[in-house]
């Protein structure tokens, strides 16, 4: 859905996301393709994403008859994170106070950064991804030299398993690299020579992996 016509400040580029994995599901291929449009004619505005185990049963058309499940909620921040654009908490926020892991979610400092460096992720397997994985589901975004993010999405009803050569996320190589599970604590994910996999990752999730390359240089803070 795009409403605006012509050169605008805002441009809506997704169905609203209410409060249903499936709404967030047919909402990804529309924020993959307006990639290229995020600040050259207008700012990217996904519509409000929510965490909450809150309902729209007022709203037959989100299909929201029962609450998001946590790793539903995550699904919808993330993919709010790789627009570059617009970040619309949906959600009534003083009962998200006796929900700490839900907050977290939308107080997340590496989510927030993602936003506010403006800039949309790359969809990575646009014309690769599997007939399994039903549709694009690998996003990348290099935020400096030295940090870049990517989100995995699981879009389907099994569970799905993925190996990336970090060569082919654009990462410079023979660099060191780490990496961490944002969603997770910052857990460390494991990186075999230069590749790294993610396998069984359950249905209607998101991972998020923080990639640090230790061989750049430290660069002073930005004004």
């Amino acid at each position: 859905m795009l409403t605006p016509v012509g050169l605008v400040d805002e441009g809506r580029i997704a169905p609203d996301t209410g409060h249903s994995f499936r709404a967030s599901r047919d909402a990804d291929p529309n924020i993959a393709a307006r990639y290229y449009m995020n600040r050259t004619f207008y700012v990217s505005d996904s519509d409000a994403f929510s965490v909450s185990t809150q309902v729209a049963p007022q709203e037959g058309w989100h299909r929201s008859r029962k609450p998001l499940t946590l790793t539903e909620a995550q699904v919808q921040v993330v993919l709010a994170a790789v627009t570059g654009g617009m970040y619309d908490i949906g959600d009534n926020l003083p009962p998200l106070a006796s929900a700490p892991d839900r907050l977290a979610l939308i107080e997340n400092r590496e989510l927030l950064k993602m936003v506010g460096l403006r800039r949309a992720a790359i969809l990575v397997d646009l014309m690769t991804f599997s007939a399994e994985d039903e549709m694009p589901s690998v996003y990348f975004l290099r935020e400096d030299a030295q940090q870049s993010m990517l989100p995995v999405f699981n879009w389907t009803e099994g569970s799905r398993s993925h190996t990336f050569e970090l060569s082919s996320l654009g990462l410079p190589q023979r660099h060191s690299y780490k990496a961490y599970d944002v969603l997770e604590a910052d857990a460390p994910v494991a990186i075999e020579g230069a590749s790294l996999e993610i396998s069984g990752q359950a249905p209607h999730s998101v991972k998020l992996i923080k990639f640090l390359d230790s061989s750049a240089p430290a660069a002073a803070p930005g004004p």
